[in-house]
This record gives structure tokens, sequence and C-alpha cells, in this order.
């Protein structure tokens, strides 16, 4: 989820009805959903569109599903690898 409306390479509104509910129990509407292209590798599909998030979230199942991936916590990193060679695709 993102309330950055930019970083999106494909956009669909959603009707106004659909809503999430935050941490603190408040719906809030979403505007949209679309994929977004982190680099040449990596485009997160189907990421939600709201606009009245303070911050941006990441479902690392969703991730990982999506990319055929594992992934891997370290104290100031994570680890990207792809499941089918083991190769490390991106690390931050």
């Amino acid at each position: 989820m993102t309330p950055s409306f930019e970083l999106f390479s494909t956009y669909h509104h959603c009707p106004s009805n659909k809503k999430i509910a935050t941490t603190d129990g408040t719906l809030v509407i979403v505007s949209g959903i679309g994929d977004i292209q982190i680099n040449h590798f990596i485009t997160l599909k189907r990421v939600i569109h709201v606009p009245k998030l303070t911050m941006k979230l990441v479902s690392i199942q969703k991730l990982t599903n999506d990319l055929s991936c594992s992934v891997t916590f370290q104290n100031d990193c994570c680890i990207f690898q792809d499941k089918g060679v083991r190769k490390d695709d991106w690390t931050c």
C-alpha cells in the first residue's frame, strides 16, 4: 500500500466504496490499484493506493510469492534471493 500516486506505472481507479481499516480501526478509502516498478527486475503487482496513509507498507509474503524469492533479514539490511538459482537479486 502507498499514499504516493506518482509511483504507479499502471493504475486503475477503485469504486469509492472500497475501504481498508488502519491499525487504529479507522476506515480509509482506497483510490486505486496498480503496479509499481522498483527496478528493471522487480515490479510490485496490485499495489493499493490509499492517499490518507502516512507511510508505504509492503507484504513480504505477497512479495516473495509474486517474485518467487526468499528473503533474509539481518540487523541493517534484507536480502532477496531467487528461489530457483539462489542468486541475490536485491539487497537493501
